[in-house]
């Protein structure tokens, strides 16, 4: 395993570049899309970076998650020590990571469900550009985020054809009639909450 130091050396921006990158991050293999274009500091740890990403994808932080970059991996410090092939990602910054448009990452979101993220830097652009005390700030995006515990893509699309056809004979029973309950009658899995979000970010979550 490289260790993240190194992974720092060797990919590291020139010393006090300071910048705000704007990513795009997109669910892997969803259809319609489910993506978020948001800015960050290049400074902020992946640890921190991970932190964003559950409130900008709309995710709980209840599973293990991974950076892959390369083929380097990373996740947090516990998991770090338990596995060797991660790396810490609390030691390692976007910057280091991520330097010039085009480039990309990996972020994976609970091992069992397996929820592929793919981020691509698309701007560098001024530190002034991230308004106020915020950590992060969203631009856009589109597409509800899946439930927890859903059983992945193939999970979240039989759930959404089981709330978009309440009727239908062949979800009568009990365990389908539940499913209509865990979201509100008006949801709409093609609405995405922008200005929810940039709240909570502002806040600092």
């Amino acid at each position: 395993m490289v260790k993240s130091s190194a992974v720092k050396n060797s990919l590291a921006m020139p010393q006090g570049s300071k910048a705000v990158y704007e990513l795009k991050i997109s669910l892997v293999g969803a259809k319609p899309a489910i993506w978020r274009r948001f800015r960050v500091s290049n400074q902020i740890s992946l640890a921190r970076l991970h932190d964003v990403v559950q409130q900008v994808m709309g995710w709980e932080d209840c599973h293990l998650h991974s950076f892959r970059v390369q083929d380097q991996l990373f996740s947090d410090a516990e998991t770090s020590l338990e596995m060797e092939w991660f790396a810490d990602e609390s030691k390692v910054l976007l910057g280091d990571v991520l330097q010039q448009p085009k480039e990309k990452m990996h972020y994976e979101y609970d091992f069992g469900d397996g929820w592929e993220h793919l981020i691509v830097l698309e701007k560098v652009l001024p530190t002034s550009t991230l308004s106020g005390q915020a950590v992060a700030e969203v631009v856009k995006g589109e597409g509800a985020c899946p439930l927890e515990d859903i059983g992945g893509l193939d999970g979240w699309y039989y759930f959404l054809d089981v709330i978009a056809h309440p009727d239908s004979e062949e979800y009568q029973d009990e365990e389908h009639q539940q499913m209509c309950e865990w979201v509100t009658a008006d949801f709409n899995p093609r609405f995405y909450d922008v200005k929810a979000v940039n709240k909570v970010l502002g806040r600092g979550f």
